[in-house]
């Protein structure tokens, strides 16, 4: 019994418990949940560490869906965007800022993920925790092209189309 007492002590609370675990650490996306495409968007990811120990050199990576941008003016897509964080002391709560352009159809869906690497105070391992996934609506798009035509042509005959770009 005092064996069985000593060895779950030690390994819940004592020296053997894990003091860096990715469980222990939040990380939550918010801001809106419909966007307009082709306008800047700000989000929130808030970091929280829950463990016994401190992080050290934490790196926030934030993996944007495919047509994402920087700015409205910017013509290259950002897959993926890197934020140092520094330091997260046990039980801190970081919160980041982030602005990015979304690209996408009215109507669809676009995916955004984050990732927190850090290591543990004493360590030099570096350990991952991931966020649940970030859903984003397009409520409208910055470029709708609608095609109009007869429902029905005869080969040879001419046609009209109506092609109208919003």
């Amino acid at each position: 019994v005092g064996v069985a007492g000593f060895l779950t002590y030690y390994f819940t609370l004592g020296g053997g418990a894990s003091h860096g675990t990715a469980g222990n650490i939040g990380i939550t996306i918010s801001g809106p949940s419909r966007v307009s495409g082709g306008e800047p968007t700000t989000l929130q990811i808030t970091v929280s560490n829950q463990n016994k120990a401190g992080l050290e050199l934490a790196d926030l990576v934030v993996l944007y869906p495919s047509g994402t941008r920087a700015s409205p003016n910017s013509s290259m897509d950002m897959p993926s965007q890197r934020i140092s964080i520094g330091a997260i002391k046990a039980g801190g709560v970081v919160n980041v800022p982030i602005r990015a352009v979304f690209a996408g159809t009215e109507g669809g869906v676009a995916i955004l993920k984050a990732q927190l690497e850090y290591r543990v105070e004493g360590s030099s391992a570096v350990f991952v925790a991931e966020s649940q996934d970030y859903a984003l609506v397009f409520s409208s798009s910055p470029l709708a092209v609608t095609v109009a035509g007869n429902s029905e042509v005869v080969s040879g005959q001419p046609t009209s189309l109506t092609v109208t770009v919003t």
